[in-house]
């Protein structure tokens, strides 16, 4: 009797399907998921007012600004001579307290245009 639910093949392929495809995005997401754990994020975090007259003492400058969820600000600092950049991140409920989240060098401002 292939119809009986409690001893039929449905279940049985059910089952088989859903492990099949749970290992297929294991196996596929996992190096991904591993590179993004082992990125070294050491935040830096301190006054909002200290960590700006840092970024501009060392030639930066805001280029745009943005919100997660209206929960945290994000800032994208760029000095154009340099070429480094640094995103800064505020929490809105604690805007005196600011963190660095990433900074890089080689910034390259590409035009809309560029990118369709």
């Amino acid at each position: 009797m292939l119809n009986n639910i409690l001893n039929g093949w449905r279940p049985l392929t059910t089952k088989l399907s859903l492990g099949i495809l749970l290992g297929f995005v294991i196996v596929f997401s996992w190096p991904v998921a591993a590179e993004v754990f082992n990125l070294d994020t050491k935040w830096v975090c301190g006054d909002t007012l200290q960590l700006g007259k840092e970024l501009r003492a060392a030639g930066e400058q805001i280029v745009g600004v943005g919100s997660m969820d209206e929960v945290i600000m994000i800032a994208i600092w760029v000095n154009v001579e340099s070429r480094s950049w640094t995103i800064v991140a505020s929490p809105r409920s604690k805007k005196e307290t600011s963190c660095i989240v990433i900074h890089g060098n080689n910034f390259k401002p590409i035009e809309i245009k560029e990118m369709i």
